[in-house]
Order: structure tokens, then sequence, then C-alpha cells
């Protein structure tokens, strides 16, 4: 009896061996905003053999200007053959979604000037395909890997990619900082890892585009534009990118995709102190996650995010400190969470869409902190698991306005606990840049700028990259005129000189200040009632006068002087470090801040934020870094007759005696209270969430429990 099973099991065995295996080839279901260009499509495999070739073909008959609704994602084999198996295909959906702003807002037709690539500096920027070093060839097929790594050699901190697809087997890796890569958009300007590469298939997650960590915390004016990163399928092990990116650095339309979505995590943040830095109008497709951090230290701001096609969680942050605002994210590929905290990490979500989820869709762990608003999420249940006090509170549906533990405040607990709703403005784009050939181009001589500007016949006007401009110890003062709407600096060097840009005039339209020059050489006065824009510049000082416009700051560093109460002012990603005097001095004015990382290292701690004469402000994410004692009283924000919120605040004190001993302090009418803090305790800590929502009255309610009363 026995003999005959095993004759009826090896006859089942042998016929089996007849039939070749099966790889299922499945379309990701994808969304897609009314008006944006169709994203990469992905597909997810039933098994992942190492012996594919040629390529599954995807399309869809979604456009850009597609009607609101679901179209079908084609799949057929196409070329694609693995060895040993045959191919089945499964269709994909395409869901088509009225425009809201949220998720990236892709721009895949970047325009640089003609003098882009030409300047009178030392070490200009160099066009990766027509340079004397090496030409990188964007055909798709010729491997590049050699020749991108020596671009990226010392003193090269400006590549520029024209339209291609740049063909890479190996490691790409930028040995110091202060380097920029631009492309003239993430779906136009493509650096695609070879399918099949072998570095990325020996069992050992290894990053891709992986810069080195200078110093460890030395990661400055790092930059990524208009350009797409395409992982080819069976890569398994491949990290697209790992970054750091200190006090200035930012992702702008940057698009990260795995063709067949089986790699660890999109974008890594296991560097050493990643941030603080912004990404903006980033796009991630594929991968078993989107994004991933094991660091505590800094904090990293995601303005019009989106994350699709992930297989697994799809953030997992554990306990860094991320704020996001427009964020969507399509979970229907998701085996997880759309995100899940680490302890000590504090995460901001605004404005935002969590979509075609399942199972929980927000989890926070003990020790950590979620401030939630105006966020829809379908498909999850519970929307988020909020374990951050130790007790699990869920919230399901859409999650209007939540956040972990208690709220705090001093004068203010019998009323209700709510944010101050302040208005939300996107920073302003250069609106009317005519034809780049008519941009007019500074020269190599920086005396001759002011002049220049002053007597544009152009409304923008421009300074071809370089790392090298020569010039004198002399700081030069420009009044820039109302025809000028437009300068870019694009974040380049010089020599001694410092500048001071004026602005007096009364013009509509906003000014826009696009990286200037680095190490703090640019003064920006602000007299005139036109609005300003400050991107990607690491100021030596912002200095408003009563009367001045509205200003936004969008990854910006340093210094800043007393914001007026003439001016509503918004920042994303705004890292001060003035250690002297307050860091962020706000005199009536109406503050936002989505991201807010400040370090002080004088003896006496200066504070952080100072609210006077009525001022409104909204703080979401703050990174607290005290770099020595403090002789006991002080806060690291002040508030007198002013309405304050702030969600989650991180204080990180590594070194006991290290702070400040009140969280907050506040005055109102002639009654000051305190929020006790940590001090002198080294550690790491956090106030969950703090509310100041009535202003300078007669009349106040008692001091809450636990408050110290001056």
């Amino acid at each position: 009896m026995i003999r005959s099973v095993a004759l009826i099991l090896l006859g089942c065995i042998v016929s089996s061996a007849t039939f070749a295996q099966t790889v299922t080839v499945t379309a990701s279901t994808l969304t897609m905003e009314q008006g944006l260009p169709v994203p990469p499509l992905v597909w997810v495999q039933s098994t992942y053999p190492t012996t594919c070739t040629g390529a599954p073909a995807l399309s869809t008959t979604a456009t850009s200007g597609s009607s609101v609704g679901t179209y079908t994602i084609t799949a057929t084999a196409g070329t694609y053959a693995c060895t040993g198996y045959t191919i089945s295909t499964v269709n994909g959906t395409m869901n088509v979604i009225a425009a809201d702003g949220k998720g990236a807002q892709i721009n895949n037709a970047i325009v640089y000037p003609p003098g882009f690539t030409s300047s009178a500096a030392t070490q200009p920027a160099l066009n990766v395909t027509s340079n004397s070093t090496c030409n990188m060839v964007g055909d798709g097929v010729t491997d590049n890997t050699s020749c991108f790594n020596t671009l990226l050699g010392p003193g090269r901190s400006y590549l520029y990619f024209p339209a291609g697809v740049y063909l890479v087997s190996g490691q790409i890796s930028p040995p110091y900082n202060s380097w920029n890569l631009r492309g003239v958009g993430p779906q136009q300007s493509v650096i695609r890892l070879a399918p099949n590469s072998a570095a990325f298939n020996t069992g050992t997650n290894t990053p891709w585009f992986n810069p080195t960590s200078i110093g460890g915390n030395e990661n400055f004016y790092e930059f990524i534009t208009g350009i797409g990163f395409d992982v080819g399928y069976g890569n398994p092990n491949a990290i697209p990118m790992t970054l750091a990116m200190n006090n200035i650095g930012a992702l702008r339309d940057v698009i990260i995709w795995s063709e067949d979505s089986n790699c660890p995590y999109a974008l890594s943040f296991h560097l050493q102190y990643p941030g603080p830095a912004l990404s903006k109008n980033l796009a991630i497709y594929g991968c078993q996650e989107a994004i991933s951090s094991n660091q505590i230290e800094y904090n990293w701001v995601f303005d019009e995010l989106t994350t699709e096609g992930q297989t697994g969680r799809i953030v997992d942050s554990g306990p860094a400190h991320f704020q996001f605002q427009h964020w969507l994210s399509d979970g229907s590929m998701s085996s997880g969470q759309a995100l899940e905290t680490g302890q000590y990490g504090t995460i901001d979500i605004l404005d935002s869409s969590l979509l075609n989820g399942s199972g929980t869709g927000i989890i926070n762990v003990p020790g950590a902190s979620v401030f939630v608003r105006n966020t829809t999420v379908t498909g999850y249940s519970p929307s988020e698991a909020d374990s951050g006090t130790g007790t699990t509170v869920n919230y399901t549906g859409n999650l209007t306005q939540n956040w972990t533990g208690a709220a705090t405040s001093t004068f203010n607990a019998n009323l209700t606990p709510s944010s101050l709703y302040l208005p939300e403005q996107e920073t302003p784009l250069p609106t009317d840049d005519p034809t780049p050939s008519n941009w007019t181009a500074l020269t190599g001589n920086p005396s001759t700028w002011c002049a220049q500007i002053t007597g544009s016949a152009s409304v923008t006007v421009y300074l071809p990259p370089a790392n090298g401009y020569s010039g004198s110890s002399t700081t030069y003062s420009c009044s820039i005129p109302d025809t000028v709407n437009h300068l870019n600096f694009y974040n380049s060097q010089i020599a001694g000189s410092q500048f001071n840009f004026t602005i007096a005039g009364s013009s509509s339209t906003p000014l826009v200040i696009d990286g200037c020059p680095r190490y703090s050489t640019c003064t920006v006065t602000h007299s005139g009632t036109r609005t300003v824009v400050i991107r990607d510049a690491s100021l030596k000082a912002y200095a408003a006068s009563a009367g001045a416009g509205n200003v936004f700051f969008e990854d910006d560093a340093n210094g800043v002087g007393t914001l007026q109460a003439s001016q509503s002012v918004w920042g994303r990603q705004f890292d001060i470090e003035f250690n002297s005097q307050p860091q962020l001095p706000c005199a009536g004015c109406t503050l936002w801040v989505l991201g807010f990382k400040t370090e002080n290292a004088y003896p006496d701690l200066a504070p952080s934020l100072v609210l006077t004469a009525g001022a409104r402000a909204e703080i979401f994410g703050s990174f607290w870094y005290p770099l020595s004692a403090s002789a006991g009283g002080t806060a690291p924000i002040y508030s007198t007759n002013s309405q304050l919120f702030a969600a989650p605040i991180f204080s990180f004190e590594n070194i006991a005696d290290y702070g400040w001993q009140y969280w907050i302090q506040e005055t109102k009418g002639l009654a000051t209270a305190s929020i006790p803090g940590p001090y002198p305790a080294a550690g790491n800590y956090i106030l969950n969430m703090y509310y100041s929502t009535t202003g300078s009255a007669s009349v106040y309610p008692s001091v809450s429990a636990g408050v110290t009363l001056k």
C-alpha cells in the first residue's frame, strides 16, 4: 500500500514538471488629478525570477485632460519574458479625480535660460551631455555610471540634464555637499537603473543614489530639481534615494518609481541627521514603502507629496519629525498603514487625502505624537489609532482635527481646544517669466549686478549658476524696482561680496527671490507693501519695516528680524539659528509655519518665538535644539497678549542642564503663567499641543492646573 502511494506521488511530480510556472504581472491601481501628467505606470508580480528580459506593455486611455472617472490600465506581456515561466497579465485602474491641489503638482516642462551652463565663474554648471570632462548619453542604452560619478567629483556643483534617459548600473555617490542636479522635468530627464543590475541583487539592501553624509550634518545646499529616478525591474535590493540635506536643501518636481514595485523603500532617511529640508512636488510610485527613517534628528517638510503603488506600509517615519501638507496617498496596492511612527517621532498632516486603504490608516506608537487636520480618509478603519500616551484612541472617518494626548493651555483651558485656522496660502510662483532667451543675465563681476538689476528690461534677472564667482569684501545695496518680478541666483557661490536688497515698491505682483548666493550673502530689507517670496536661501538677515507687505519663506535659514503687524507670513521649512537675540519675533503679525527648526548655542538661551501686540501664530511641527545651559526662568516661546497654536513641539535636549526651564511663558493682561518643561534632565521631550485662542481681553479665566503662575 505504501509503495502504491509513492508511485502515485512520483507520477504527480513527473507530470507537473512538464508545465512552466506562471509570473502574473498586475498593473498597479493609481490616482491622478485632472490636469496633471499621467504618472509612470508600474506593476507588481506574483513572483520575481531573476531571468527576465524585455518589458511588459502598460498603457491607459487616461490623459491629463480626462474627465473625472475610472480608466483601465491595460497590461500585456509585451516583450517581457522570464526563462522557465509563462507570463500572464492583469489590468489595473487609473482613478482620475478632480483637481484639489493635493499631491505633487508636477512640472514636466522646466525651462532654463541660454546662459545656464555658461558663466564667467571658475566652476560653472555642466551640461552632462556636452562638457570637457566626460559626456553622458541619454539614449537609455549607454551605461553612464562611471561618467556620472566623475562629473559629481570635487568642484563640480551643478549638473544639467537635458531631456533623455540616462542609464546607470551602479551606485551614484556625490562625495561632498553643495551639489545641484537639474533637469527639464521628471518624465523628461530620467536617470534609470538598468534592469537586473548585479549591484542590487546581492541579498543586501543597497542605496542607489547615495550622497556621502559630510561631517554627519554638513549636507548643505543640496538640490534635485526636475529629474525622474526610475528603478528598472529586477533590482530587489535597490534603495532609490538616500538623503540627509541640512538647513538648506530641497527636492522639487521629482518622481521616484520602481517599475516592478519590488524595492525596500523609495526615499531613505537612514543617513545621519536628515534635515531640516524640503520636498516640494515629490511623487513616489511603487516600492514596498515610500519613505523610511530611523533618525531622530532633525525635521523634514513634505508639501504636495504623492505616494502610490506601495505594497507594504507607505510611510515608516520611525523617530523622525515630518510635516506633511497636501499629501495624496493611494493605498490600493498596500497591505499596510498609510503611516506608522516610532518612539519620539512627531508628525503633522494637513489638508491631505489618504485613499483606498485597508486596515488602520495611521498608527501612532507610545511616546510619539501626531497632529492631523482636514484630511480625507477612505478605506482605512480605523483612520487612526493613536497610542502616543500609552492608551489607544481610535478615530474613524475623515480626520477633521485631532492630536495626541491632552491639549495644554495656560489661560484658556475652559475654551474648546483648537488650532486657529489662520488663512493658508501657497507660496506664489513666478507667473510671468518671459521666454528664457529674454531674461537678463548678470555678468561675472558682482560690482555691476545692482545696476544690471535696476536697469533690467526684463522682469526676470538671473545669475548663471556656478561655484566660484570672485568678489571683493564689499556690501552692495540694490533697490529692486517694481519692474523686476523674479531674481534667480541658483544658489551660486560668491567670494567676499555681500548684497542688501531693498524692496520698497508697491507692485501687486510678488517679487520672487530664488537661491540667494550661498553662505548668508543676502540681506533683504522689506519696507514696501509688495509681497516678497524667498526660496532656498540662507539669509544674513531679513528686516521688515512697519507697513511692509506679506512675505513667504520656503526652505530658508538663518536671520529674520521682527515681523510687523502689517504682515501675513507663511513659512515652509524654516531654520533659524540666531544665538543672542529672539529668533522669530512677531509684533502683531499673522504667522503660519509648517516645519520650524531652531538651534541655539548662546550661553543664556534666546527664545525661539516671541509674540507681542496681538500677534496670531500657528506652528505645525517644531524641533528645538538647545546647545547650551540656561540660567533658569527661560522659555523657547514667549507670548504677550497674543494667540498661539503649536503642535507638536519636540525638544532635543541631549545634554543634562541644556535647555529652557519652561516650554512656554504667556502673559495676558497683568498675569503671567508658564508651562513647566523637562529642564534640567537630558532626553527627548514632546509637548503634544498648546493653544491660546483669545487675545488681550481685560479678564481671563483662572490659570490651568499644572501651570506655574509667576
